[in-house]
This record gives C-alpha cells, structure tokens and sequence, in this order.
C-alpha cells in the first residue's frame, strides 16, 4: 500500500484530473428525424395554407361572377320595365284620345248617322194626379237620390 505521502505526491501532479472528460455527443439521427419532422411539418402548413388561399380566392372569384350575372339580370328587367312603362303610357295617352268626347261625338255623326236632338224632338207627357206607383222596395239611398240628381242636371243642360 501506498503511503499517504506518496499518495499525495502522485496526487498533485496527476494531470489526468485536469483533463477534460470526454463528452458525450447526442446522436445526430435524433436531431435530424426532429429537423426533418419540424421541416415536414412546416412544409405541411405552408401547402395547406397556400391551398387555403387558392380556394378562398376562387371562391371571391366565383361571388364576383355571379355578382355580375345578377347585376345584368337586374338591368336587363330595369330596362324591360322602362320600356313596359312607355308602352303604357302611349297606349294610355291614345285610349284617352280615342274616348274623348269630341272624338265620340264625331264617330257617332260619321260613321253611326246620329244627330243632336232638336226641340221639336222632344215631346213632354203630363202625368195625371189620380194615377200612383206604390213602391214596394225601400226608399233610395242617399247615394242614389245624388246620382238621380245630377243625371237631371246633366240632361237639363244638354236640351
């Protein structure tokens, strides 16, 4: 056995002490299948978003098309109406011409033979006191008896 002296002695000028230990490197196979996944998986992402990306931008696309499509239809029916509405008025505008009263009284000269009636056209009938009409209905509304009058009217100031 060694004595403590020699022990120490070959202690302190032992140099292995102060010599680094060798270290361990961790296996690169471990760190690249991490690289390789973390890569895999950011390629990955980058491929669904760009997908992503594209089908959001047809489907933009695909709106605007049909946006167009609409807007067409819809001028097309605004310029139908437009023109349904002239029509309108012009058939309205010759309907009144056509009814006018003037138009009425010359077709009924030319074309039927009629002419205004004349004084001695006109005969008056005397009713006598002793003859009545019992009226069975009910009495005329006030509607009526308005309208009966001013069929009166227009006939007194036509003769």
């Amino acid at each position: 056995m060694p004595s403590a002296a020699k022990k120490l002695h070959t202690q302190s000028y032992d140099l292995a002490a102060f010599e680094r230990a060798p270290v361990r490197q961790p296996a690169q196979l471990r760190v690249i299948k991490r690289q390789q996944a973390a890569r895999r998986d950011v390629t990955l992402t980058v491929a669904l978003c760009f997908i992503m990306a594209i089908a959001i931008s047809a489907m933009v696309v695909y709106n605007y098309m049909t946006l167009n499509e609409l807007t067409a239809e819809i001028n097309k029916g605004h310029a139908q109406y437009e023109m349904l509405q002239s029509e309108y008025r012009r058939l309205m505008v010759r309907s009144e011409s056509e009814l006018s009263l003037r138009k009425i009284e010359e077709r009924a000269r030319t074309q039927l033979g009629m002419a205004p009636i004349e004084g001695y056209q006109i005969e008056y009938i005397e009713v006598m006191q002793e003859e009545q009409v019992a009226v069975v209905s009910s009495p005329p509304s006030m509607l009526d008896r308005l309208w009966g009058t001013c069929a009166s009217l227009v006939e007194y100031l036509r003769s």
